[in-house]
């Protein structure tokens, strides 16, 4: 169990700087494609054109599954939420087993709300995608492009309850258990 205990900060801080340096990534290569496909409608524009950089993105949602919608959803942040759930709910049934005193109870509060916080952070990236995609727009920008945000913003929190679940159940039923089995020294 103790190897458990090393790895899982290490997995959680390798998994943060990989999420992070993959969200700044995407989101250059989003900001430089919509640059460069506005500019290229405006040169349309003037020429009487009409241009549509949503064409080819449009039809590929149509045809998208639930499933994809879901992954697509998750963003960065989402990937990472169910690995910071299953690392909080061993770390929590380690804690709950061999946790003594009063540092058994601040490891729970701080072990369980984890997946659950990573949500929250989805959510505000979610909001800044959206706002980023008025802002950078040069026309009114189509719902749908709002949406994609709106919908990362939404989702990432739900994962993170869902993924919180399990650890929240084990450390209430694990405390319960662990005070009826030891009765007070009074």
């Amino acid at each position: 169990m103790c190897k458990i205990l090393r790895f899982c900060p290490s997995l959680l801080v390798a998994c943060f700087l990989l999420c992070g340096s993959f969200a700044m990534a995407q989101e250059d290569n989003s900001r430089h494609t919509s640059n460069a496909a506005a500019d290229h409608g405006d040169s349309h524009a003037a020429e009487g054109h009409h241009f549509s950089r949503e064409a080819p993105y449009d039809n590929f949602r149509q045809r998208e599954s639930y499933l994809m919608w879901m992954i697509r959803c998750m963003g960065p942040i989402g990937l990472l939420i169910p690995v910071a759930g299953l690392c909080s709910f061993v770390l929590t049934l380690v804690v709950v087993s061999r946790g003594q005193g009063p540092f058994a109870f601040a490891a729970l509060v701080f072990l369980v709300p984890i997946p659950f916080l990573l949500g929250l952070f989805g959510t505000v990236q979610g909001m800044i995608l959206s706002l980023q995609v008025i802002a950078t727009s040069t026309v009114a920008p189509k719902p749908s492009e709002i949406s994609d945000g709106i919908a990362t913003s939404l989702f990432n929190p739900m994962l993170g309850l869902v993924f919180m679940t399990p650890s929240y159940l084990a450390a209430t039923i694990g405390s319960i258990f662990r005070s009826c089995a030891k009765p007070d020294a009074n």
